[in-house]
């Protein structure tokens, strides 16, 4: 019985001792390279992304001013500056034109006549031939008679381009409301006339316009990369988030299209920030994490992660430029058990 208990005590020993001895063997046999980088300070770019519409950098809704017949000098293709779009015909037209000649050409008349008297009693006045008193009487009927002829002019001249409307730019007509020919009422809505050569993208922005409204910057408008400048913006609606209008002017409209929606995406606001290789950041349950090396010895950290560029990922908390975080085998240490990750050889 004694024998028996002491082989089998043998036996047990024998086990224990090349078991012990095989795990060794595994925790040799797997041998981890690890690469480390110093964490850099880099210039990187906030990014803005979204939705807009495409539309014309240059946009008139037509309306009537007067009431009329309407007619469309060209209704087809594009319309070169100068040329008529439409014009307004019709006894009420004719009627005002014709009063509105007749009292520019009467104010005209006196104008020229106290501009004339006005000039000779100037050279007077100079040479003190009459006094300051007479000469302000000269001068006032001289602005007297100036101010209205300013006027009716100004009222002939409007009268003439609403009448008879010419391109402002090259441009092609839209969206007409009335046939040809048609009578009109004051305010009614003609026409829309456009300048299709050159687009812009409206949309709603969020975040500072400062370094933007400077320039030109590059933006990527569905997937093509062209250049853009701002055109206008509204005030912000959110002074916490920014939030505004704005119009962005594309020197590129290759494939672009009025009235089309368009997904853009531009950098602005460059800073400098830490900043590690993408493949030194490990994600876990949607935190972001870096393993530091310092001393022989490794930590983790969570990190706040902002903008990527150039396959660097910027650091915004957590660590600091000049720490030491490693690149290759950093899922193995960060997980502590090279068995939950790949194994990566020398």
């Amino acid at each position: 019985m004694k024998n028996k208990i002491t082989y089998y005590f043998a036996i047990s020993l024998i086990s224990l001792f090349f078991g012990c001895k095989q795990n060794k063997i595994d925790n040799n046999v797997v041998h981890l390279k690890i690469d480390s980088v110093k964490v850099e300070t880099r210039e990187f770019f906030n990014a803005a992304e979204g939705y807009g519409k495409i539309e014309p950098v240059e946009s008139i809704v037509l309306d009537a001013k007067y009431d009329g017949l309407i007619k469309f000098n060209n209704q087809v293709g594009l319309i070169k500056k100068g040329n008529v779009v439409y014009s307004l015909t019709g006894p009420e037209i004719e009627n005002q034109k014709i009063q509105l000649k007749k009292n520019f050409d009467l104010v005209k008349s006196d104008f020229e006549y106290f501009q004339s008297v006005f000039d000779r009693k100037q050279k007077l006045a100079e040479h003190q031939y009459i006094s300051q008193e007479a000469f302000d009487k000269y001068k006032y009927n001289y602005d007297q008679a100036r101010l209205k002829y300013e006027k009716e002019k100004k009222d002939l001249d409007y009268f003439l381009s609403m009448t008879k409307y010419t391109a402002p730019f090259d441009g092609y007509l839209n969206d007409i409301n009335v046939s040809q020919g048609a009578e009109v009422k004051v305010g009614q809505q003609l026409a829309k006339f456009q300048n299709l050569s050159k687009l812009k993208i409206v949309t709603n922005f969020y975040g500072n316009l400062t370094d933007l409204t400077k320039r030109s910057f590059s933006i990527e408008i569905n997937g093509e990369i062209t250049t853009g400048k701002i055109l206008y913006y509204e005030n912000s609606i959110n002074p916490k988030t920014g939030g505004r209008l704005i119009w962005i002017e594309l020197n590129s409209i290759d494939k672009l299209k009025q009235g089309d929606y368009a997904n853009y995406k531009f950098l602005y606001s460059p800073h400098f920030s830490s900043a590690v290789p993408k493949k030194a950041i490990v994600i876990d349950n949607g935190k972001y994490f870096v393993v530091t090396s310092k001393n022989g010895k490794y930590e983790k950290h969570e990190v706040t992660v902002g903008n990527i560029k150039d396959g660097w990922t910027e650091i915004t908390s957590g660590i600091k430029t000049g720490d030491v975080v490693l690149t290759t085998g950093v899922f193995e240490v960060y997980y502590g058990d090279i068995n939950k990750t790949m194994n990566v050889a020398d």
